[in-house]
């Protein structure tokens, strides 16, 4: 986890940890989460807001 512009946000992979794969995919293609840096490059992950996962996915984190 990280903040980028003052947003509390998680990478693809650290995604995958708490989610399967095919889950995590469809909450993308559905625009389920919120997108906050598509990322891009080698040490330029793509991030996604903490605050729009769905409940049971941030108990897992906690």
């Amino acid at each position: 986890m990280e903040y980028f512009e003052n947003i509390l946000c998680v990478t693809y992979k650290e995604l995958l940890d708490i989610m399967p794969k095919g889950t995590l995919n469809s909450q993308l293609s559905r625009e389920k989460l919120d997108v906050v840096s598509r990322g891009g490059g080698e040490n330029n992950p793509a991030l996604y807001a903490y605050s729009s996962l769905p409940e049971k996915y941030k108990k897992r984190w906690v």
